[in-house]
């Protein structure tokens, strides 16, 4: 029982990515000019660093808003449903104060020189803050990524891509928090069309 729960809390977090992945407007990624050419290989311009934005302070008084000193996180494996792609972060605590994330924060995308790639999506409504727990398996805190990969538009053809994907890069409280893909494990985006990037922290209620 207490596996199957695990598991069916995974597969919700998933299936609402999927259903707000379908459902996403086609509105153009804000980009600055460039004047590399656009070809099969091509990147979106990249923008210059911006300052994070911080996010609200923590609801419940228990926990405070996460730091980047306060998680790590090591790259989990891909997946694919129903046209769409996604992955996942696990993330293990790094100091000894429990804190939360938000299951929706601010994401960017980092290429591979470091290019800032603005493909994430904002969450409408309130922030729900979610624990980031010390625990093994299922049991333990996630971040998941998923985009459409446009894989319902009939006649859907990309004319161009980004550079492989280096890291996603979490507006937390104090500044970034990095999250690494490893090299052999590095995602591509369409980038004309532009894909829509979901995100969403997902842990088991403690």
């Amino acid at each position: 029982m207490r596996k199957t729960y695990r598991h069916s809390v995974r597969r919700r977090s998933i299936a609402l990515l999927l259903v707000v992945a379908a459902s996403a407007c086609a509105s153009p990624v804000t980009t600055t000019p460039t004047d590399e050419a656009a070809g099969p290989s091509a990147t979106l311009p990249r923008l210059p660093p911006t300052p994070p934005r911080t996010p609200p302070a923590a609801t419940t008084a228990a926990l405070r808003p996460c730091v980047p000193n306060d998680v790590s996180g090591t790259f989990d494996h891909w997946g694919a449903a129903a046209g769409s792609y996604g992955g996942s972060f696990r993330l293990v605590p790094s100091s000894g104060d429990r804190c939360a994330l938000p299951e929706h924060p601010v994401t960017s995308l980092i290429d591979e020189r470091g290019g800032r790639l603005l493909f994430v999506e904002s969450w409408p409504g309130a922030a729900r803050w979610v624990p980031v727990r010390a625990a093994a398996g299922d049991d333990a805190t996630f971040f998941m990524l998923l985009w459409s990969s446009h894989g319902g538009d009939p006649g859907y053809s990309c004319a161009s891509r980004t550079l492989p994907l280096a890291a996603v890069q979490i507006d937390a409280a104090g500044g970034p928090m990095t999250l690494e893909f490893p090299v052999a494990s590095r995602p591509t985006l369409c980038a004309e069309p532009p894909e829509h990037v979901f995100v969403q922290v997902v842990g088991r209620e403690p």
